[in-house]
């Protein structure tokens, strides 16, 4: 007889209670959120940045300052806040500040203007890969194709990228300038994208060439990166030079996640996503995907435990009847909410079970071709049957 034991697992907002096999390999790409507050994290970053001088000798009382937030930052809008309140008290006035999000998201978009609306003159805006008017032309890549940023990035005098650090093999990891193709144009975003699907290798050697290039022309010299802790919290934050803060918190974050013991390759992988809803989006469903993908064995089977409770137009074109390959060509070359994440996920679907448990009914889950899963009991069934079971926790990071 198999012994059990009883696993806590977090999924946005609430808590399940899994019996697993006592033999089951507990891991987390995050670890546990540091005691100290949103405010002090922020001050001690900047007042005390690594391989640059404190930030307030590198600001003007004249300049612009531009704040591009990536997507899936934690406590993105407790960060920025306390940013702007360091700003202001260092003279600048808030209608020389403006704060850029890369997020699509309605809700991520909401919730930053309704933080932000005390500040009288501050301009909340979102990146519109498509809109042509609010792009300017940084560079040309090596194949002739011309790079576009976001304009009130490339106009400001100085640009505070803040992103989340995530494990190297993690998708759509920003690098340590944090600009393209999060804030790139939609045509940069689509080349990118159709390099992925192309190989993999190429897909993550053009993402950083391209970036750090545009960061480089653009000017950042200061960046900020949030190392992410469980249930949605923040680890800690390093600020100061790009390349010296993407070495420190990628560190940080591999020190702060664990691994139990076990074999490397599993029969199933239960993959998590925890954190509050600006955390539950396809594109962390995707790498969830991907990173369980990655510790499966070639019969291996995947759940997904998360929040979404939307299909976007992306995301619904995992109903299609096309081959594999030429639907995932066609969502990365297209401009669909979500194409990239739904490519990702048919990919994997494509040689293996996925099953996904979220707030949709059971009819849609099995529209886009995953099996739903409708409770804690559903997921001990699969695990009864397996030899190896793997629990990943915060696999989105």
């Amino acid at each position: 007889m198999n012994t059990k034991t009883t696993y806590s697992v977090t999924t946005g907002n609430s808590s399940i209670e899994l019996q697993l096999p006592e033999t089951t390999s507990d891991v987390s790409c995050a670890g546990p959120p540091t005691t100290q507050t949103i405010r002090d994290l922020v001050l001690d970053a900047i007042q005390h940045p690594i391989a640059y001088p404190e930030l307030a000798l590198a600001i003007l009382d004249d300049d612009l300052v531009s704040i591009a937030v990536e997507d899936g930052v934690p406590r993105a809008t407790e960060i920025v806040r306390e940013l702007v309140e360091w700003l202001l008290s260092r003279q600048l006035k808030a209608e020389q500040i403006t704060v850029v999000l890369s997020s699509s998201a309605d809700t991520s978009y909401r919730a930053m203007l309704q933080a932000m609306e005390v500040y009288e003159g501050l301009r909340v805006v979102q990146h519109a890969a498509h809109d042509n008017e609010r792009l300017e032309y940084i560079a040309a890549a090596e194949t002739a194709d011309a790079i576009y940023i976001q304009r009130d990035l490339v106009e400001a005098s100085v640009v505070l990228p803040i992103y989340c650090i995530r494990h190297p093999e993690a998708l759509n990891a920003s690098d340590l300038y944090a600009m393209s193709p999060g804030f790139a144009d939609a045509k940069t975003q689509q080349r990118w994208n159709l390099a992925w699907l192309d190989d993999n290798d190429h897909h993550m050697h053009l993402q950083a060439k391209l970036s750090r290039e545009a960061g480089w022309l653009m000017g950042v010299q200061f960046a900020l990166a949030v190392v992410p802790a469980q249930d949605g919290g923040v680890a800690g934050i390093v600020a100061g030079d790009p390349e010296q803060v993407f070495k420190t918190a990628t560190t940080q974050l591999q020190e702060s996640s664990y691994s139990e013991t076990g074999p490397t390759r599993h029969d199933l992988v239960i993959a998590s996503i925890d954190g509050t809803s600006d955390q539950q989006s396809w594109m962390n469903v995707a790498r969830a995907v991907a990173k369980a993908d990655m510790l499966l064995s070639a019969a291996g089977r995947l759940v997904v435990m998360c929040d979404v409770s939307k299909i976007t137009d992306g995301i619904a074109q995992l109903a299609s009847d096309e081959p594999d390959e030429q639907l995932e060509r066609a969502l990365l070359g297209g401009d669909l909410e979500d194409a990239f994440p739904a490519a990702v996920i048919r990919s994997v679907q494509a040689k293996r079970s996925v099953y996904l448990m979220a707030p949709l009914s059971p009819q849609d889950v099995e529209s886009l071709g995953m099996a739903p899963i409708s409770s804690a009991n559903d997921i001990e069934r699969l695990a009864q049957r397996t030899h190896s079971v793997c629990l990943l926790r915060t696999s989105q990071f």
